[in-house]
């Protein structure tokens, strides 16, 4: 430690300080140019460019005194320390109104003058490394577990459900009233205008139960008792009708009286309703010979102008009825139709006398289709198409509708050329199966013959 307690003064050779540098507790650091002489006044260093005055206290010009135990507030004295002396915590504890850890330094800001003054005690904190966290060391990780509580109080629920039971229903943003006797009895009801529940006056009282029942009530009629609306039964509705005249029903009009005795209830469409009319006749007082509830089958009626079925009858009258008669057989009968036989012909959804060809059928038509893809539909009589392909290229024939055409009527299709042939029917119709859309004739010189169900096709 250096300390200076007098005034420095040049020496031979030296440089003489002026009057602001004579002043206790300061020193002056020399520069390159200048001659050190003396033992007192300067203090050689290595030349740098420094305020040539430097406050001792400030620079940390310290007089160490030993260690303080923080735990005992006598020991040692402090009260004649001096500015710059200083301690080492060896003991923490708390004094001169601070508290102190192991190692803190304790310095005299100024001379004390006999009287502890705490204002002029400073501490500087202990910096040295930390050597444990929470009693922990190495790479320390805490969590609320490993930090006792102080001011900061964690989370319970119990803390949450005590400081709830503490709050007023007022402290909710949502809700407003000012409690005392003036909102006894009111309920809390929420007011869209103001967008908050308040205290307001029931419409009535609030309900405490219904019928007896709280809680979920639910009820039906066998827990309400009548009052002015009564409840249904058949004796009641008996008794209600049997005091109603006949005219109390929408449909039914009359005065009563002697002016209608005898007359009877007839519906009369002109109006709507049923009337008091005299009846054409005298009343019936039986039904061939039966009274009451008659109920009369054929047996109980006998024939007049409608006859009842008997074989015979219907015999009799086929016997003397001409073909043409059903509605779907139409010719002229006479020697024009001499020989030839009843057809069916679809295109006129009837059967025709028809000249009959050989073996009781007709020939079928050969026609040769190398080009032309679309076969002809029957003409009246024909049952039967015959079609011949001779071409090096692939012909697809397609078929009239099997409906058209009527079942029973046949395509033939033979195949003399090169080319692929094959048949396929119109719409949505198939040969065979649902999905087979077409079939193709397998081979050169091979043939098919397609037979019409009515529906779609069938390959034989």
């Amino acid at each position: 430690m250096i300390k200076f307690s007098g005034q420095t003064t040049g020496g031979g050779g030296g440089v003489t300080p002026d009057a602001s540098e004579t002043v206790k507790g300061k020193i002056r650091i020399a520069t390159s140019a200048e001659a050190i002489t003396g033992t007192n006044d300067l203090i050689a260093m290595t030349p740098k460019t420094v305020t040539d005055l430097i406050d001792a206290a400030v620079l940390g010009l310290f007089d160490y005194k030993g260690t303080l135990d923080a735990s005992q507030p006598t020991t040692p004295d402090i009260s004649n320390a001096l500015k710059g002396d200083f301690y080492r915590i060896s003991v923490a504890g708390t004094i001169y109104g601070k508290t102190w850890a192991l190692n803190d330094a304790l310095v005299i800001n100024a001379d004390m003058g006999g009287v502890v003054d705490n204002a002029k005690i400073d501490k500087f904190d202990n910096t040295d490394a930390v050597t444990s966290v929470n009693t922990q060391t190495g790479a320390v990780v805490l969590n609320t577990s490993n930090i006792a509580e102080n001011t900061n109080l964690y989370y319970t629920d119990g803390r949450v459900d005590t400081e709830v039971a503490t709050l007023p229903l007022t402290t909710l943003s949502d809700v407003t009233y000012t409690a005392g006797a003036g909102i006894d009895g009111k309920v809390l009801s929420y007011v869209h205008a103001s967008a908050e529940w308040q205290a307001v006056t029931p419409a009535t009282a609030p309900v405490s139960s219904v019928n007896t029942q709280t809680g979920a009530v639910v009820l039906d009629s066998s827990n309400i008792s009548e009052n002015t609306n009564l409840y249904y039964t058949d004796g009641r509705v008996d008794t209600e009708v049997a005091t109603l005249p006949l005219t109390t029903l929408s449909d039914v009009t009359y005065t009563a009286g002697a002016g209608i005795d005898g007359k009877v209830l007839t519906y009369v469409h002109g109006s709507t309703e049923w009337q008091a009319v005299t009846p054409a006749t005298a009343p019936v007082s039986s039904v061939n010979t039966q009274t009451g509830a008659v109920v009369l089958d054929t047996a109980d009626v006998a024939e007049n102008t409608n006859l009842y079925f008997t074989n015979g009858r219907v015999d009799t009258e086929v016997a003397t009825l001409p073909l043409t008669t059903l509605s779907d057989v139409t010719y002229t009968a006479g020697a024009g139709i001499d020989g030839k036989v009843l057809t069916y012909v679809h295109a006129s959804s009837e059967w025709q006398a028809v000249t009959a060809s050989g073996g009781g059928g007709s020939a079928p038509t050969v026609t040769a289709q190398n080009t032309t893809t679309s076969l002809s539909a029957p003409g009246a009589g024909e049952i039967e198409q015959t079609y011949t392909v001779n071409s090096a290229s692939a012909v697809v024939l397609t078929l009239v509708s099997a409906a058209t055409t009527g079942a029973g009527f046949k395509y033939q299709v033979k195949r003399l050329g090169g080319g692929t042939v094959t048949a396929q029917p119109a719409g949505s119709e198939y040969i065979d199966h649902a999905g087979q859309a077409s079939f193709a004739v397998g081979a050169q010189y091979d043939s098919i013959t397609l037979q019409s169900d009515g529906t779609n096709w069938i390959l034989i």
